[in-house]
């Protein structure tokens, strides 16, 4: 599953969007808004309409083509403003194009502990207090000790996009199915 750079590659090798360097860095724990397509779609539907998850990027992907993810069976599943706003300069940040390819340009992998480990060093909680304020810092540090929030991204995201593409594979292998919720001790045959 392609994240951030690679998402930037995608976006740019398919022309799905505008690729621009942003003034400046866009960073922390912030809202992913899923648009209709992405409230339907496997890779974010279990969030509904938003999903918390760190982003340290200095891209935004502006102006979906719509032609184009037409033409690609793509869409838009997520951008940092709600749906009302994506058409306003607002960076879409998860995509679907055609058969496997989901991408995210903010960080599911993050874990709270790893996200800690950045936030918690002075020179970070200095950037990010000087570029978004004392209350937004407040705030981001609410969202990650929330037991939730970014717990879910984490263990949702990427073990789900693995599942549903193992499990597309599996009769063509002759391996068992990997149930809902991942389960971690079972692995198919011939998987390390």
């Amino acid at each position: 599953m392609p994240i951030c750079y690679s998402f930037e590659l995608i976006v740019m090798h398919f022309r799905v969007a505008r690729l621009v360097r942003r003034a400046e860095k866009k960073f922390g724990v912030q809202p992913q808004y899923t648009t209709e397509a992405g409230r339907s779609h496997p890779l974010l539907a279990m969030f509904k309409d938003r999903i918390f998850a760190f982003e340290h990027r200095n891209w935004d992907a502006l102006e979906p083509d719509a032609k184009t993810l037409r033409a690609l069976s793509g869409a838009v599943l997520a951008a940092e403003s709600r749906p009302e706003l994506h058409d306003k300069g607002e960076s879409i940040t998860s995509v679907h194009i055609g058969p496997g390819i989901e991408s995210t340009l903010f960080h599911p992998e993050a874990d709270r502990a790893g996200i800690r480990v950045w936030i918690d060093k002075p020179e970070a909680e200095a950037e990010f207090k000087e570029a978004y304020g004392n209350l937004t810092h407040e705030r981001m540090m609410r969202t990650i000790a929330h037991p939730e929030r970014i717990d879910r991204a984490h263990k949702e995201v990427i073990p789900g996009f693995l599942r549903r593409h193992v499990n597309r594979l599996a009769p063509l292998r002759g391996w068992d199915p990997i149930p809902e919720p991942l389960a971690r001790a079972t692995r198919p045959p011939g998987i390390g």
